[in-house]
């Protein structure tokens, strides 16, 4: 491209020196640049230039100098002052030469006229017209209050450009991606909304607002249509765009104007979230003012991505088109698991399992693949480390209400009679089987609604209710996450539900199992009107039954009393399991598998303790552990001498009365 630089600067020079007579007193610098006055020169420099142009065109070459002047409308003033410019931005000695002529060292639209002897040939609009469309691409220097003696200085972008350098500006790179229209995408969901797109865009519509939560695949289908029909895309941030001031702004926005010029570029400005009290986002009408009316002025699609919070058909009066995305389902997970799996070519991934499982959204399960196809060059895939994966792409928030669990317990260590303990297998059978039965065989459509997995545990205290929900997590392999009700329940009107709300939308976004311990604080008998303040509370438990059956996910609640729990929650919860208090041999299990096979032991009369002493599962675990610390003390091993003093101090925490003949053989060690 230099070779065009080269050609334009002399056809220049020949003007410059076709207009100077007197060359005796010129500059020294100058007086060898300029040629000799002579108009043939001129001739022969433009005829040179036009011959080479016509070569370029007809082998599909673009020159960016005559890309320049198509941006301008081929406007001859604009044209004329564009070579000046790069004439000078070669030659600075030239500036020199317009002090001798006694204007001003810049290039102005007034010295252009006079230089070339044009200015009384352009009306005032027509210099209006000249100076607007060169502030297109390069921006005036306001010195002078007539714009005929703004000066303009050549950019190092545009510079670079018509090098034939088309590297994005330098302030530009912290906003803007350029995507590769080459880059091969497939589309394996929203086939019909990707029809819609490509309807609008061939119909010639260059608004376009596409809306949808983070990670749905509103990205995805513009580059996939950008693809198709080989169009370049600019992608900006808009989240960035968002923290600058509005000076800042209006600078940023006319950069990016340029670029997408320049690039001949379609514009995707992605991240646009809601302004609210809580996060920094965009004001609807402060977007379409300061960003994205300016740059509807260029004739190139813009793509607006942003969530459900923002919607721009009422709030202009253009013609938007809009489209829509659903947060992804099972099905689409699925697809994309599928996809992606085969794209990096991974072994022993479940995809039926890990869309019902995971609730991760496209560009997660992207990053996710992506990663497990690095790894799988070093490790086998386990299902273990897959799920590892995908839980470092879970967000865990809802502002400390909720407090994640962690315990190893597995279904083989829960001691419960076998009706509850195939209850418990059941709820894990139906998260790992969601996506064969609702959508293989078709069961989603007919039961559309009502889709969580919920479960009532009920039961005196100590009888397995938090251990069965750790074990029904570690068997899925998904995170379980215990409600702080002490930060949920509020005595401010509404504060529940907001905060509830919370709670649903992160566990939704986490796959996340949600434990309600005491659960009829919030899932209680719904009261008799008798004021306001009942009112209020038996909407909040209306809130929370709504809430449920929109809730794709598994809630489990444990309560002492099932009698305390709504009657309206009782029939939308789809597993009832009842924690008896346990017979002896299921006591005697408990005491064996409490000590483990670690713990030093000696002479342990198991069956003893199971038949004398009708304690709960949660009982049993303290007598232990108070036991294993006395003989650590005692610097001797487990025994009976240990555990019986230990069943005392249950006793006496229990408030029952301790009485040594009820310990038989062994009250001995009590006296």
């Amino acid at each position: 491209m230099q070779q065009w630089i080269t050609i334009l600067n002399a056809l220049t020079l020949a003007k410059l020196g076709s207009i100077i007579e007197e060359r005796e007193n010129l500059p020294y610098k100058v007086r060898g640049l300029l040629p000799l006055n002579d108009i043939g020169q001129v001739n022969a420099a433009e005829q040179y230039y036009t011959e080479q142009i016509n070569k370029a065109r007809r082998e599909g070459k673009i020159i960016p100098f005559e890309r320049l002047c198509e941006i301008c409308e081929y406007h001859p003033l604009v044209k004329n002052t564009l070579q000046m410019i790069l004439a000078v931005a070669t030659y600075p000695e030239l500036k020199e030469l317009f002090r001798w002529m006694g204007r001003t060292e810049e290039v102005t639209l007034e010295l252009i006229g006079i230089l070339m002897e044009e200015q009384e040939s352009f009306s005032y609009r027509e210099q209006k017209r000249a100076y607007e469309l060169l502030s297109i691409i390069l921006k005036p220097t306001k010195k002078e209050s007539s714009f005929q003696r703004h000066a303009f200085v050549m950019e190092e972008r545009i510079y670079n450009y018509l090098l034939g350098e088309n590297e994005i500006q330098e302030e530009l790179k912290g906003f803007v991606n350029f995507h590769n229209v080459e880059e091969h995408l497939e589309l394996w969901i929203h086939k019909q909304q990707a029809k819609e797109l490509e309807d609008y865009f061939l119909e010639g519509v260059k608004f376009l607002h596409l809306q949808g939560e983070r990670g749905c695949g509103k990205r995805h289908l513009i580059k996939t249509l950008c693809e198709k029909y080989q169009y370049p895309l600019l992608e900006i941030k808009g989240k960035q765009l968002g923290y600058l001031e509005l000076k800042e702004l209006k600078e940023i926005v006319w950069l990016i104007k340029r670029e997408l010029l320049l690039q001949e570029s379609a514009l995707c400005l992605y991240g646009i979230e809601k302004r609210t009290k809580d996060r920094i986002g965009w004001d609807t009408t402060y977007l379409l003012q300061e960003v994205i009316y300016p740059l509807l002025e260029i004739d190139y699609p813009i793509f607006i991505c942003s969530d459900n919070g923002i919607n721009l058909v009422p709030e202009t009066h253009r013609f938007v088109g809009q489209i829509s995305l659903e947060p992804l389902n099972r099905q689409e997970r699925f697809a994309l698991w599928k996809g992606f799996s085969q794209l990096w070519r991974l072994k022993g991934l479940e995809e039926e399992i890990l869309s019902s499982k995971f609730r991760l959204n496209g560009e997660e399960i992207r990053k996710i693949t992506a990663r497990l196809a690095c790894l799988q060059e070093k490790e086998e895939l386990t299902e273990e480390r897959i799920y590892r994966e995908c839980m470092l792409f879970i967000t865990e928030d809802a502002r400390g209400t909720l407090k994640k669990e962690k315990s190893p317990q597995t279904l083989e260590e829960l001691k419960l009679p076998k009706t509850q303990k195939d209850l418990i297998g059941h709820i894990i059978s139906h998260i790992t089987y969601r996506y064969q039965v609702y959508d293989q065989w078709g069961m989603e459509k007919k039961y559309p609604y009502g889709k969580t997995v919920s479960a009532l545990f009920t039961g005196p205290p100590g009888t397995g209710k938090t251990m069965a929900a750790h074990v029904i997590a570690n068997s899925l392999n998904l995170p379980l996450y215990s409600v702080d009700l002490s930060q949920v329940v509020d005595k401010y009107i509404g504060e529940t539900q907001k905060r509830l709300e919370e709670i649903f939308v992160a566990a939704e976004r986490s796959s996340s199992i949600l434990f309600f311990d005491e659960a009829d604080a919030i899932f209680g008998k719904r009261s008799e009107v008798s004021d306001s303040k009942d009112r209020y509370a038996n909407a909040e438990v209306a809130y929370i039954l709504q809430r449920m059956e929109q809730y794709d996910g598994v809630v489990i609640m444990a309560s002492n009393l099932q009698k305390n729990i709504d009657d309206a929650f009782m029939r939308r919860i789809r597993y009832l399991v009842h924690f008896e208090m346990p017979d002896e041999e299921v006591r005697k299990q408990l005491w064996r598998n409490s000590l483990g096979k670690e713990a030093p032991t000696e002479n342990i009369d198991f069956d003893f303790l199971a038949k004398n002493f009708e304690f709960s599962g949660g009982s049993i675990k303290n007598v232990v552990l108070n036991a294993a610390f006395l003989a650590a003390e005692e610097k001797t091993k487990i025994g009976m001498n240990q555990i019986i003093r230990s069943i005392r101090y249950e006793y006496i925490k229990q408030g029952k009365s301790v009485f040594v003949a009820e310990f038989g053989p062994y009250g001995y060690f009590l006296q």
